[in-house]
């Protein structure tokens, strides 16, 4: 069964002191008819472990470092990683026609938590 999920927000920064913020907003809606939910829990270092995803394209993906330590992550087989610092980061991918087909972790220093969902 097809749903919609939609995503708001909004990105302010100053773009000199004293000014007024400048304001990006974020939103987007698009329908899916599968979420997969991610958590991982690395007890051990560990790289470009992949995380299959049971669908063949995500369009909307959210990662987030839960743990204590970082996390890397490469999206769709790419040489670079992203890194998601612990507490505070995190990967947000959001393309209505599917974007994401592979997803790689790695761990350098555990314990670390990777959190997310991805929605096709």
């Amino acid at each position: 069964m097809a749903r919609t999920l939609t995503f708001t927000g909004e990105v302010n920064w100053p773009i000199e002191d004293g000014k007024q913020a400048a304001k990006v907003a974020l939103s987007a809606s698009l329908v899916y008819s599968s979420a997969f939910l991610i958590e991982k829990v690395y007890a051990a270092p560990i790289t470009d472990e992949a995380v299959v995803l049971p669908m063949t394209s995500a369009k909307f993906l959210l990662l987030q470092a839960t743990g204590t330590e970082d996390v890397s992550v490469k999206l769709n087989g790419n040489a670079n990683a992203i890194p998601i610092k612990a507490t505070s980061g995190f990967v947000l991918v959001n393309n209505p026609d599917g974007a994401i087909t592979a997803l790689t972790v790695t761990v350098a220093t555990a314990p670390a938590t990777l959190r997310g969902i991805a929605f096709a």
